[in-house]
């Protein structure tokens, strides 16, 4: 419980890391649309999750929507930095 104190424990980013997880399925489906619907919707939950950037990018190459994979690549990348 010390982590829920500290405020450590955010619901809506373990919630974000399902829709991640089941985008993931979805894109190893070849179902793209749905994919995209849970990339965006991790992403509202949390605006920090690079690992929602880099799924949602893998869905907009998939597409061939290269510009705004590239974009998501970045984001991504940018939030490793320090």
């Amino acid at each position: 419980m010390a982590a829920a104190a500290n405020g450590l424990f955010r619901p809506e980013a373990n919630l974000a890391n399902m829709h991640v997880k089941r985008a993931l399925a979805y894109v190893l489906k070849g179902q793209l649309k749905p994919a995209l619907a849970d990339c965006d919707e991790a992403l509202r939950l949390n605006p920090l999750d690079g690992a929602a950037y880099r799924t949602r990018a893998e869905v907009y190459r998939r597409k061939g929507e290269h510009a705004k994979a590239e974009a998501d690549l970045e984001r991504a990348a940018a939030l490793r930095q320090p």
